[in-house]
């Protein structure tokens, strides 16, 4: 039951429903959600650090970059 409350607290911010949502489409690094949602990159750093807390996004390192994308199991066994 708490993995579950986890979840749905981490989905009650609605950044963190964007990054979500743009993150469906195609895997992004933080700079690219900080262009495309015009926030701070600490401020993005932090909601996906939240995400990844809960097992929705993993990082995957190219270069310097690092591109999350979601855990697409994990977003599919809560709904």
């Amino acid at each position: 039951m708490d993995k579950l409350m986890d979840f749905l607290k981490v989905l009650s911010d609605p950044t963190r429903m964007k990054i979500i949502k743009f993150l469906l489409e195609q895997d992004l690094c933080v700079c690219e959600l900080v262009g495309i949602m015009d926030i701070a990159q600490p401020t993005v750093s932090q909601h996906l650090r939240r995400l990844k807390a809960v097992g929705l996004t993993e990082e995957r390192r190219e270069g310097q970059r690092i591109n999350y994308s979601l855990v697409k199991p994990v977003l599919e066994k809560y709904f």
